[in-house]
């Protein structure tokens, strides 16, 4: 291989949803000389629907409450749809101390704010208490 190209191939494309983690894909070149070149890479999906939670109202005073996004979940599988029943958010403050946790009911999540002080916070949200999911900041006024 010289980086000459003789010859064009056939090229084919799939395009699909592999499942939430880290999947593999392998190509197999056949060469005019009779040799077989493989390769394989692992990619990472991140499910995008997780990335639709909603987080309102921001700024908050009295509870924060967090949700998936209604007009996605419409398209969501019934797989997805459960999974995305099951999720736990926690709120730091801006020095990284924990002052409030939640796990999810149903879709629905809401954290009790009121004796908060006004400041800036972060929400971690987590599945199946495992991977971080989103991280975003939120603002209290009380």
């Amino acid at each position: 291989l010289d980086g000459t190209l003789l010859e064009t191939g056939t090229e084919i494309f799939y395009v699909s949803s592999p499942p939430c983690g880290n999947s593999e894909v392998k190509v197999e070149i056949d060469l005019g000389c009779g040799t077989t070149v493989t390769s394989t890479a692992t990619f990472e999906r991140i499910c995008s629907w997780w990335r639709s939670m909603v987080i309102y109202p921001n700024p908050a005073s009295s509870y924060l409450n967090i949700q998936p996004d209604a007009e996605k979940l419409k398209t969501l599988s019934a797989t997805e749809k459960s999974t995305m029943k099951e999720y736990e958010a926690s709120l730091y403050d801006i020095s990284g101390k924990l002052l409030l946790k939640g796990r999810s009911n149903g879709y629905r999540l809401n954290l009790d704010t009121r004796h908060l002080k006004s400041d800036y916070y972060f929400i971690h949200i987590k599945v199946d208490g495992e991977k971080e999911i989103i991280k975003k900041q939120v603002i209290i006024k009380n």
